[in-house]
Order: structure tokens, then sequence, then C-alpha cells
């Protein structure tokens, strides 16, 4: 895919910030020799296999599935074994244009509105609730669309620190509150922006769509886990390319659909949809909080929810699957090791790595 992503960012017109220059660059080492990496050996069958180190920036195509799958378990052992609420918070569509100026402005305010409209609900209830929020700014076709998804328990401990299950959602109030907040955070934060200040409270485009999942939220963490990484579309499909388009697909509510952009449009979006640099577009409140460990650990036991000890990534050995041992360290400068292991097994095409990261 870098095949791909490198030739149009140098398309005639695409600005690259210097961020995104550096980003590509350390894509490019990604996986490969000169990143360096390690020597895993198998005790079972004594395979020994090199594996060279990924560059773990967002929205590289080649390591982000690893990453992706590293959230997805980690999250869905800390979230309770109950009932959850998916909430999709929309913001007005004229903000598009302010996000793409300063996200960092937008997803902020957008954080501080959601994060207010849960405690909404808390006061509503008399409950602490678990909450996690994921900030997304693409829809279909990688078109701009800053939004943010919430995970929210179907219930939570109350003031006697007994779980309750939460009885309704205030969709209205939680709509006009975060209205209110985001607008407000936004204008602090942008005070010489005319277009923020312009904007007024008439506009009524906040909606809070609601799913539940009964018995689980897994099916929601797996859905954002997908993009949370900054890559927006799957990076393992076949791309249709000719010299003006891209054509990819996508599945949209269990439906596959073709979307056809132009070479300099289709990096424009890639490149944009990638989070700045250090930004946390992940975060937990209530009882998912570190804060709130113990009161955690007070739900699952009412709930009859028995945790399991969290198993961390392991390599597996390609042959007997057997958890392999590291035995040595290639490191970045090291290039004589690294051409001798070589022989034995050379850096893989990133095609073959899309396929099994």
């Amino acid at each position: 895919m870098l095949d791909i992503l490198l030739p149009l960012s140098q398309l005639p017109g695409v600005t690259l910030t210097g961020a995104m220059a550096h980003a590509l660059e350390q894509m490019k080492k990604c996986r490969t020799a000169e990143n360096g990496g390690r020597v895993l050996y198998c005790p079972q069958c004594h395979t020994k296999i090199v594996l060279y180190n990924p560059c773990n920036k967002r929205g590289c195509p080649i390591c982000y599935k690893k990453n992706q799958l590293q959230w997805q378990k980690r999250t869905e052992h800390k979230i309770l074994a109950t009932t959850h609420y998916h909430l999709t918070f929309s913001i007005p569509e004229i903000y598009t244009g302010v996000w793409i100026q300063d996200p960092k402005a937008v997803m902020n305010s957008l954080f501080a509105a959601v994060k207010n409209a849960i405690k909404v609900v808390e006061e509503d209830s008399g409950l602490l609730l678990g909450s996690l929020q994921v900030f997304q700014s693409h829809g279909r076709g990688m078109a701009y669309k800053p939004h943010m998804h919430c995970v929210l328990s179907g219930g939570g401990l109350d003031s006697n620190k007994q779980w309750v299950e939460l009885e309704r959602l205030p969709i209205r109030k939680m709509e006009q509150e975060t209205k209110e907040r985001f607008e407000n955070e936004l204008r602090a934060k942008l005070p010489g922006d005319r277009t923020v200040q312009a904007i007024r409270s008439k506009i009524k485009q906040y909606r809070v769509y609601v799913s539940k999942h009964v018995g689980s939220g897994k099916s929601i963490i797996q859905y954002l886990a997908k993009s949370r990484n900054g890559v927006v579309i799957d990076m393992g499909q076949e791309f249709s390319i000719d010299e003006e388009s891209i054509e990819f697909r996508e599945i949209d509510n269990g439906v596959e659909r073709t979307t056809r952009l132009s070479k300099k449009t289709f990096i424009e979006r890639y490149l944009k949809h990638i989070p700045p640099e250090g930004f946390v577009v992940t975060r937990y409140y209530g009882l998912y909080s570190n804060r709130h460990k113990n009161d955690l650990r007070i739900a699952r036991e009412q709930i009859g929810d028995v945790e399991e000890e969290y198993k961390p990534y392991k390599e597996l050995c390609p042959k007997c699957e057997t958890e392999m041992v590291v035995v040595e360290i290639i490191a970045k400068e090291d290039k004589q090791l690294c051409f001798r292991y070589g022989d034995e097994q050379g850096p893989p095409e990133h095609g073959v790595i899309l396929s099994v990261a």
C-alpha cells in the first residue's frame, strides 16, 4: 500500500505538513532492517525467525492491524460483561471546516461536551456509569465528518455501591448539553476565529444516535478498533487505479459500497484523517477510568462478571504455535547482524506483511 501512498503524496498541489512528511518517512522503514528487530526462537520445534520492528505511526498501512487488535483485546477485557449503549454524537457540518484548520480545538471541545452529556445521565440516574469515548473524523468514502462515539454501560453503582440497571437516557437533554458545552468550549479555544464566534445556538443539527447491545459491548469495540489508529479504510483490499482516480470498497451496515476518488482527493483525505501526533483519541471515564478501579471491581462482583487474567499479545511459532522467545536484539545501526540474518530471512515485502500483521 505504501507503493500507492508515497507517489500520491508527491502529486502537484498536495501539501504535506512536517508531521505528515516525517510519518511517511518512518512508514517507509516499517518492518524493514533499517528499523532493527529481534530474533525469535521456538523451544519446541527449534524454528528461528526474524521480526523487524514496526514504525507504530498512526496511519501506517503496514503495522496498524496489530495495534488495532491489541487495543481491542485490552478494551474488551476492561469493560463489564453487561448491556452497553453505543452513542454517536454528531455536530453541525459547518464545523467541518474548523476541524480541518484546527483539529485539536474541535476534538478537545467535543470530548469535553460528550463528557458533560454523560454526566447529565449520571446525575439523572444517580449512578456511577462506565464510559469510553472514541473520536472519529470520517464518514463513508473517507469523507470529512468529525463526530464522537461513546460506549456507555447499561447500569452503574448507586450511592450505596449497589449495581442498578440504567432505566432511561435523557436524549434531548444530552443533545442540548452537548451543543451548549461544545460551542462554549470552541469559542474559548478559538477566540479569533470569526466563523466560530459567529455561530450561535440557532443551529439544531446536534444529534445523539443510540443503539443498545444486550449482554456485551464487544461488538461496539470491534467496530471502533477498525479505524482508531488513523487507517480509515481496509488497506488489504484490491484497489482499482487508473491515471486519474482510485476506487475502493467499504462495508456500510452490511452492504458493500464502492467509492471512486481522484488521486489528489484520496491522498488528502487519507492523510488528514491521521490523528495529530500525541493526541489521545480514546478516553475513559467513570467506572472505566483508573480513578475508579475499586468501584469497577465491586461492580464486577455484583453482576457476576468473573475477571479473567489479561493475556498480552504473544508471538507464536508459525509451525507449531508454541510461544517463541527472544534470543537476540538487532539494533537499527547493526547492519552486519542484519546482513547475517538476512541470509536466512530477509525483511518481507510490505504487501506480504499486510496480510499477516
